[in-house]
């Protein structure tokens, strides 16, 4: 089993706190995201993790990924499709746990990882439920949480939902 963390950019609502430097470094507690991104990854028992990020503070990534011995971290850095086409030799012919942006959690990768290899699938998605309606990034489920892979909502500018 791989990991790949994909770091954001940063700026945006952040912007103010992330002083010219990327998101990942963002400083939680004593450790920055990025840290307890790969501390997340490795309770669950993956060692063999991948990390995208952008150009930027690409020197401050790998200091943070140096005081890791117990796991193999390899930085990709770049941007675009062009660039993770050029990549996606690095991962293996194998289940892959993929993090996005700036996520803190406490959730069990152990469990995540028992949870995915007990039921065969090919992938598995972790989401939260969310009982008021927003117009995007909704994933329509089943009774028992399988995506509705048709239905996948897609909201319109007035509200209503359209067909996905």
């Amino acid at each position: 089993m791989q990991g790949l963390i994909i770091t954001g950019k940063g700026g945006g609502l952040l912007g103010a706190l992330m002083q010219n430097r990327p998101i990942a470094m963002l400083p939680v507690g004593d450790y920055s995201l990025l840290a307890h991104q790969v501390d997340l990854l490795a309770r669950g028992g993956i060692r063999d993790i991948l990390i995208m990020a952008t150009d930027s503070g690409v020197g401050e990534i790998k200091k943070c990924l140096a005081q890791r011995e117990d796991v193999c971290c390899r930085l990709i850095t770049g941007q675009g499709v062009a660039h993770w086409e050029k990549h996606h030799r690095l991962l293996a012919d194998t289940s892959l746990v993929v993090l996005t942006g700036p996520l803190l959690t406490d959730l069990d990768m152990s469990q995540v990882v028992g949870f995915h290899k007990a039921r065969g699938g090919s992938a598995t998605l972790f989401l939260r439920r969310i009982w008021q309606q927003r117009r995007e990034n909704l994933v329509a489920t089943d009774s028992r949480g399988r995506v509705k892979v048709r239905a996948l909502a897609r909201w319109t500018k007035g509200g209503r939902q359209g067909k996905g």
